[in-house]
């Protein structure tokens, strides 16, 4: 078998897995949980453009400076995310 065609085997054998099922949100989505209490989150990769990304830890250092929480990319890519899906 092929390089290719192993592949696209092994890219078919991952869509065949069932998609982890989450239950309904009932009430507001909380962006960030507490440290420790994420047991039910699941890890997400994504790609963003420099300036995306230069965005974000900008926003997240002027929330540092003011005290606030969540001032971490991926704590401020969850509160976008929250807001954009509710």
């Amino acid at each position: 078998m092929s390089k290719k065609r192993a592949r696209l085997s092994d890219i078919g054998k991952e869509l065949a897995k069932p998609t982890p099922t989450v239950p309904k949100a009932t009430g507001r989505l909380e962006p960030s949980a507490p440290i420790g209490s994420r047991g039910d989150y699941l890890r997400v990769t994504i790609t963003l453009g420099p300036d995306h990304l230069r965005l974000l830890r900008e926003v997240g250092m002027a929330r540092k400076a003011a005290g606030e929480t969540g001032t971490s990319v991926s704590a401020l890519v969850r509160e976008a995310v929250s807001k954009t899906f509710g």
